[in-house]
């Protein structure tokens, strides 16, 4: 495996259109939203995602050209892994006739979601170069599919990836999708807070997780035991409508498309180990509690959340030993202890790849350049 670095020249001339396959998530989302913005006058470029409605929220008004394939993802265990493949059938013919209708691509990059590994091989069998971008410490099911056939795999962190694959790797960083401000004080200006107080932000991923959802909504009810906290609670878009209203400290909201924003606002985030959040938590610095998904495909979440613990940017806590009061000592602690909590959030700041988004487009343009 080797870093990417970038190209003397600035010129990407030679590189026709170039299909962005993602989706599922708004982690996998997001970073290909990231990518199209550096490709702009660059290559055209296509966005391949799903139905699903966080891509449809994510990717309106983007101005290029998007294709919404129909499917599910695998999930655990035989009796969903049947009906989700049930269902990737039925959908398979329309998908194709969707991807066969799109200009011929020179390349794809794969971000991971069930339906990229069909858009890889479309790709592929229509001439263009495969390349896979993983954002976790581990390889996803998806991805791991595409890389067999890939000219590139592009990793966020130093992944495990086989041996076979180990040379096409190339380590450039997670692309993380601009949203203004990412200083704290124009961040707080910007969404309407006070410049001063302790601000907690937590978020268990674009679609929300029960467990967490329910333990910090405990911990809202315990607000009072540390004035000057103020809580935003993101609970996920399919949770919108349940749980506690927001009132006086604390502030439940479902999904906002400024959660990057609400970090760089944040004295300390609470979260998932979901590899776009901790992304946009090395790129504005946060320091964070960890609670990795449990089950996770090969485990992914812990293994991410272990390269931040090793390096000082955040606590990791188990979903089994998640508790209000727990939370409730630890956001006291900090509190208390700002300076420590500066120096997480250096060590936070200094995991950041900020020029991510330029060097996956580097590294697919030097494979599509003519050589000589």
């Amino acid at each position: 495996m080797r870093r990417s670095g970038r190209s003397a020249g600035g010129s990407n001339g030679g590189v026709g259109t170039i299909w962005l396959a993602a989706g599922g998530t708004a982690g996998h989302l997001n970073a290909a939203i990231a990518v199209l913005q550096e490709l702009q006058g660059v290559a055209p470029a296509v966005l391949i995602t799903t139905d699903r409605n966080i891509d449809v929220t994510l990717s309106a008004d983007l101005g290029v050209p998007t294709v919404r394939l129909a499917g599910t993802g695998l999930g655990r265990g035989l009796g969903p892994v049947v009906r989700a493949a049930w269902v990737d059938l039925r959908a398979l013919g329309r998908n194709l006739v969707e991807l066969r209708r799109l200009p011929k691509p020179d390349a794809v990059i794969a971000f991971g979601g069930f339906h990229t590994p069909l858009a890889a091989l479309v790709a592929r069998a229509r001439g263009a170069k495969v390349f896979v971008l993983e954002q976790n410490a581990v390889l996803g099911r998806a991805n791991s599919l595409v890389a067999v056939f890939a000219s590139r795999i592009l990793l966020a962190f130093p992944a495990a990836v086989p041996g076979r694959l180990y040379p096409r790797a190339v380590l450039v960083g997670n692309p993380v999708r601009s949203r203004g401000a990412v200083e704290k004080r124009a961040a707080r200006k910007r969404l309407g807070m006070e410049e001063d107080g302790f601000v907690v932000v937590t978020t268990s991923g674009s679609l929300g997780s029960t467990k967490v959802n329910q333990v910090v909504s405990e911990l809202a009810g315990l607000l009072g035991k540390l004035p000057g906290v103020e809580l935003w609670h993101f609970v996920g878009q399919r949770n919108a409508g349940d749980g506690a209203a927001s009132g006086g400290a604390y502030h439940r909201m479902g999904f906002s498309d400024e959660l990057l924003n609400y970090m760089a606002a944040a004295d300390l985030v609470i979260s998932r180990a979901g590899a776009s959040t901790l992304s946009e938590l090395a790129t504005v610095g946060a320091p964070s509690v960890l609670v990795p998904l449990p089950g996770s495909p090969r485990d992914h979440q812990r293994r991410n959340a272990e390269v931040f613990s090793r390096a000082g940017a955040a606590w990791v806590i188990e979903e089994a030993e998640l508790e209000a009061n727990a939370l409730l000592e630890r956001v006291g602690w900090a509190m208390e202890h700002r300076q420590a909590l500066e120096e997480m959030g250096a060590a936070a700041q200094a995991l950041a790849k900020r020029e991510a988004a330029r060097a996956v487009v580097e590294e697919v343009a030097s494979c599509l350049r003519p050589r000589g």
